[in-house]
């Protein structure tokens, strides 16, 4: 996108919302910086969403989301597949780079990163009372 381009649509957004009227003219340039790789039409699209469901002047977070909805993303691992949730910031970079993203996910020998470790381990069997009646015992299994 040109700056060109975000000026007109950030003066559009500053023209809407009247809690934009204080904001001080750095906050463009701030807006700018992090917003700058979103191509032109999905920023317009945006800047439109925005103008129509916004209550209040949108943060950088807001206007990204709507240009860029967070994607479901699956990866084939070296062990299994893997799903991840990309969020806008992580769309604008190159696909190899967020695909190294998921794939730390995995671990470096396969049997998941810090985050699956936690998830898969395995709870030991329930021991069954035999003192009990066979009614009773079907009922303690659960």
């Amino acid at each position: 996108m040109t700056r060109k381009f975000f000026n007109l649509q950030f003066a559009a957004l500053w023209s809407a919302f009247s809690s934009a009227q204080k904001l001080p003219p750095e906050k463009q340039d701030l807006y700018w910086s992090r917003l700058q790789k979103i191509p032109e039409d999905k920023f317009y699209a945006s800047v439109c969403l925005s103008l129509d469901s916004c209550r209040f002047f949108p943060t950088i977070n807001e206007l990204g989301d709507a240009a860029l909805p967070p994607k479901i993303v699956t990866v084939r691992g070296r062990t299994r597949f893997i799903s991840a949730t990309i969020p806008w910031y992580d769309q604008i970079d190159e696909p190899e780079v967020w695909k190294n993203k998921i794939l730390l996910l995995e671990g470096p020998d396969g049997s998941g990163g810090e985050y699956e470790r936690g998830r898969n381990q395995t709870r030991e069997p329930q021991k069954i009372n035999d003192s009990l009646p066979i009614t009773l015992r079907k009922l303690t299994r659960n």
